[in-house]
């Protein structure tokens, strides 16, 4: 926490604001410069980097700036002098005050040291022995274990998350070749894609260590779009982006009960959607046999039967009975 004051000492902040905006950073990510969480409903956005700072609020704000612990302070601090603190909801509802003892005792000891560029706080960084920046602007660590304790939380909270990670490093940097399962961008993956395949067995490449899919265009692949007034228990759910899905456990008078792993609220919720895309599974249309074109051949009226043809029949069954009755005498 003491390297987090210096850079909100060093973005601007006076010291009796620094202490908040680090509570407020604890309050937000634990401190966490790679926690990113999604937000779905109206405007869908990601909340990004230590101090959580949105995607869609705050757009100015690039991934890069928004993940790296520096800049992040330094966006907090503009944010923070055109609009205050009110921007970070742990500060309008007060979960901020939590930190505030312990961020007073950092800003504090920050405020008389310093650090340079090489250190690596490991409150807001993992520890360089077991990772090593990778692909850009991911982090990548020695073991499976120690890529799994950073899979985010409510992705843990959701279940299946074990196999939330890739070894896909491993000829890049044989020493870190697994990390958390990435999303787009900088941004680590939701996990809402990943917990539908593992409940309906929906396996794709690329997929999770184990194989099941971790995209929303993997899982409704192969599947049909139906209206929501159609939809029924057990298919797929996704919004209109195709960026969030779930299953629906309920269907209502236009709208659906559905079951996601949710960033936004931290786990496996069950929610009320009416709006959205439902996918069902795909059925082989039936073909209809069109009816022969070919000329059917005229029916051929029967034949008369011949009279005399009839009477001989009549005169022979009348001498073999004579012949019988003369046996008898």
């Amino acid at each position: 926490m003491k390297d987090a004051a210096r850079y909100a000492l060093d973005a601007g902040f006076n010291k009796d604001n620094a202490i908040i905006i680090v509570a407020i950073a604890w309050a937000e990510s634990g401190g966490n410069s790679y926690a990113c969480y999604y937000n779905s409903g109206k405007n869908p956005s990601w909340d990004r980097g230590i101090l959580q700072i949105n995607s869609y609020w705050h757009s100015e704000v690039t991934d890069n700036d928004a993940f790296n612990p520096t800049t992040a302070f330094q966006e907090a601090f503009r944010i923070y002098e055109n609009r205050g603190f009110r921007e970070w909801t742990t500060h309008t509802n007060g979960d901020y005050t939590k930190h505030l003892d312990a961020a007073k005792k950092a800003v504090n000891q920050a405020s008389s040291t310093s650090i340079t560029p090489a250190q690596s706080p490991t409150e807001i960084q993992p520890d360089v022995s077991t990772s090593a920046s990778c692909f850009g602007c991911h982090t990548c660590y020695s073991t499976k274990e120690e890529a799994q304790k950073h899979v985010p939380t409510h992705v843990k909270d959701c279940g299946y998350w074990k196999c939330f990670v890739w070894d896909d490093n491993r000829y890049n940097d044989p020493e870190h070749p697994w990390r958390v399962i990435p999303g787009s961008g900088c941004e680590l993956g939701t996990g809402c894609a990943h917990w539908v395949a593992h409940q309906l067995n929906i396996k794709s490449n690329p997929g999770c260590s184990e194989g099941y899919a971790i995209r929303v265009s993997q899982v409704i692949a192969g599947r049909r779009e139906v209206e929501l007034k159609n939809c029924k228990v057990g298919d797929i759910w996704t919004n209109d982006g195709k960026t969030h899905t779930g299953i629906v456990c309920q269907v209502g008078t236009n709208k659906l009960f559905v079951e996601h792993c949710s960033s936004g609220d931290g786990g496996l919720v069950k929610t009320w959607f009416s709006s959205g895309k439902c996918w069902t599974e795909s059925t082989e249309s039936l073909t209809k046999v069109p009816p022969s074109t070919e000329a059917q051949p005229e029916e051929t009226p029967p034949k008369e039967p011949d009279k005399n043809a009839i009477q001989e029949v009549w005169e022979s069954i009348g001498n073999i009975i004579n012949e019988i009755r003369s046996w008898f005498g």
